[in-house]
């Protein structure tokens, strides 16, 4: 573990490297999820929207009784669109811009039968070019 990157509804995020596997050297956002099967699952569905944070593999996390897992997913560069709204950094064509992409994210989301569930500005990542990637499913629901 290299450092702790946020906190999600499961928990907490953090960035760490792979010392072993087909990803050995990655830097990857880890998240302990307890609601594990829907939201493993879920981020497995949804893998082939490009706006949907992607996860890179899963183990179980040997902490608890139950099922507990260890979500790697890809590290989202960027900041929170409620900090991007906050400091009023935007035009009103990124903000049409924004507001497309999530529509298209949602939609690939519902036509897989999902609920984000947890859908806020801090769980949208806006990225350099603002493009914005869709992240925490720790309350996905069918």
């Amino acid at each position: 573990m290299i450092r702790a990157i946020g906190a999600g509804s499961g928990g907490s995020v953090y960035l760490c490297r792979l010392l072993t596997g087909p990803h050995k050297d990655a830097l990857v956002a880890v998240k302990r999820s307890v609601r594990q099967s829907l939201e493993r699952k879920a981020l497995a569905a949804l893998q082939a929207h490009p706006l949907i944070v992607k996860m890179v593999g899963w183990m179980p996390s040997g902490l608890e009784q139950g099922e507990t897992v260890l979500l790697m997913m890809e590290v989202v560069q960027g900041r929170e669109l409620f900090d991007v709204i906050n400091d009023c950094e935007m035009t009103y064509s990124q903000i049409h811009n924004i507001f497309w992409q999530l529509v298209d994210c949602l939609d690939h989301i519902h036509h897989n039968g999902l609920v984000h569930g947890d859908l806020k500005p801090e769980n949208i990542m806006i990225q350099s070019d603002y493009t914005i990637k869709l992240i925490d499913f720790g309350m996905c629901r069918k």
